[in-house]
């Protein structure tokens, strides 16, 4: 069987068939975080008369399709022996949330919470536990007033409509005016983590790949661990455009390493495959999590990824043979599919 696949040419047709389907999954996150990649954010619901002060920010959107980084195109894979090209995988800065010696801010929960606002304070505390797996959320949340809502009432308000500008020349006014004065941790962490993302949409609108790089790399807190994960996406991309293979695989890596989200991870796996090489996505596939029966998280996708190492094998990017339980798999799934050029793959 394996003779037969080495005696495939390169026909364009052939090729054609072996681009990455477009399967990646969007994730949703926090509003604050998701910039205008996903779905434009949601305006803030009205609410109703309270006490506490309102933390508006909405923590689950999704980025509109005009943002999101785009679907790679079927690659053609040269015909060349490619060798391999040395790896250093490289990390994204991890910067930690900032908190008061005993855990995690809790100041966006306490907000949510204030006003009922299930939904996102259930999405707040997911980020937390992520971030501080050993943190549990406080049993009496949903009865205790947020701490100095009240006093934060006006930077949120501008938070929520996306003024930063003015928000940020409102904290320096306060500052000066109050020495002693600071806002909240978490209200400065969710300025800072939106200001990237504004960076990074606008430089990735105009295909500026190279100039989101020099903002990576030249702020401190661009990227850290509390990144969302489609910003870590939009940068990997930015970085396999540039040429800069190591480092977009380096940001991979770390989403497998750091996010539990099953969605997310199958779809990190998934981008990778339409704009890296196999011989790179097999370093992403072996950190896979698997079940007790030894199944990989990444079965649902075990088609494209046989797919993309026949096309390796093809092409001399890969020594070993296919497994025979993929070929027989992948056999199947041919003699059933529509395509009729799809049985070509293994004939």
């Amino acid at each position: 069987m394996h003779a037969h696949l080495r005696k495939l040419t390169a026909s364009a047709s052939v090729f054609t068939l072996l681009g990455m389907s477009g399967l990646a999954a969007q994730s949703q996150r926090e509003d604050s975080l998701l910039i205008e990649i996903p779905a434009a954010t949601s305006a803030p619901a009205k609410q109703p008369a309270r006490t506490p002060a309102v933390n508006p920010y909405a923590t689950t959107a999704r980025t509109p399709d005009s943002l999101q980084p785009q679907k790679a195109e079927a690659q053609s894979v040269p015909a060349a022996p490619a060798k391999p090209e040395t790896q250093t995988e490289i990390q994204p800065r991890i910067i930690p949330l900032a908190t008061d010696g005993r855990g995690p801010d809790e100041s966006a929960l306490r907000y949510y919470a204030s006003l009922q606002q299930t939904q996102r304070a259930q999405t707040e505390m997911k980020r937390l536990q992520r971030l501080y797996p050993d943190w549990q959320p406080p049993e009496n949340v949903f009865n205790t007033p947020a701490a100095g809502s009240v006093d934060e009432q006006p930077f949120w308000d501008l938070f929520a409509v996306g003024n930063i500008e003015q928000l940020r020349a409102d904290i320096d006014k306060r500052m000066k005016k109050e020495p002693g004065w600071q806002p909240s941790a978490d209200l400065m962490d969710k300025i800072r983590r939106k200001e990237t993302r504004l960076n990074i949409t606008a430089l990735w609108k105009s295909g500026k790949f190279k100039d989101i790089i020099a903002f990576i790399k030249g702020s401190s807190e661009a990227v850290g661990e509390d990144t969302d994960v489609d910003i870590l996406w939009t940068v990997a991309e930015a970085y396999a455009k540039t040429k800069q293979t190591a480092d977009a695989l380096g940001i991979y890596k770390s989403i497998l390493k750091n996010n539990r989200e099953p969605e997310q991870r199958l779809a990190t796996v998934q981008k990778a495959m339409s704009i890296l090489r196999m011989i790179d996505v097999e370093e992403l596939i072996a950190m896979a999590k698997r079940d007790s029966r030894g199944r990989s998280e990444f079965d649902g996708i075990a088609i494209d990824i046989t797919r993309g190492r026949i096309s390796a094998f093809l092409h001399d990017e890969r020594a070993e043979t296919i497994p025979e339980d993929e070929m027989k798999a992948f056999e199947e799934y041919a003699s059933k599919d529509k395509d009729p050029n799809q049985p070509g793959l293994v004939a």
